[in-house]
């Protein structure tokens, strides 16, 4: 029987840290290249690397890079829609980054793997951005909500313990 300490290597292998280290060098390029671009290029970076990692993670098969691939792509969006829509397009287009991890995790992956965590930074953002537009009355409700959050996590909960899971197949060992 293997024990907990070796089921879990000390050092992360070779084509991880690989990957770790051209994600960190192209990341450094697009900072460093930036000081050099004229302004308007400048709001671009964000989501062409965010871009660049999407394909990266089609390509390569990859689906860690899906995360920077969304945000950077919310950023980005975001980044170019703000001279024209203000601060709700920025937290409109984070949420909507979070929400393409998902979404492409699936398209290109198909299920598998645990990809709910992007839900709630989205929620989150996306709450921000209604309370940016929604005005003083949705703010107000907002405050007199905010109250009940506990409720709907006790009612996740609840329903997460009383339903049967679902089976996936024959070799699932959940």
């Amino acid at each position: 029987m293997n024990s907990p300490a070796s089921e879990f290597p000390a050092v992360v292998p070779g084509r991880r840290r690989r990957v770790a280290a051209i994600i960190l060098l192209v990341v450094a390029a697009a900072g460093l290249a930036e000081f050099y671009l004229p302004s308007t290029a400048r709001l671009e970076t964000p989501l062409l690397l965010g871009v660049g990692f999407l394909v990266w993670a089609a390509l390569a098969r990859r689906r860690g890079l899906l995360v920077p691939g969304g945000v950077l792509t919310g950023i980005g969006v975001g980044a170019l829609l703000r001279p024209e829509f203000g601060e709700a397009a920025v937290l409109f287009s984070l949420a909507s980054g979070f929400l393409l991890i998902p979404v492409l995790s699936l398209v290109l992956f198909g299920r598998g793997g645990c990809w709910a965590w992007p839900l709630f930074p989205a929620a989150g953002f996306l709450l921000a951005a209604l309370a940016e537009v929604g005005g003083p009355e949705f703010r107000d409700w907002l405050r007199t909500a905010v109250p009940f959050w506990p409720f709907l996590l006790i009612a996740i909960a609840l329903y997460l313990l009383l339903t049967p899971r679902a089976v996936t197949g024959p070799g699932d060992k959940r």
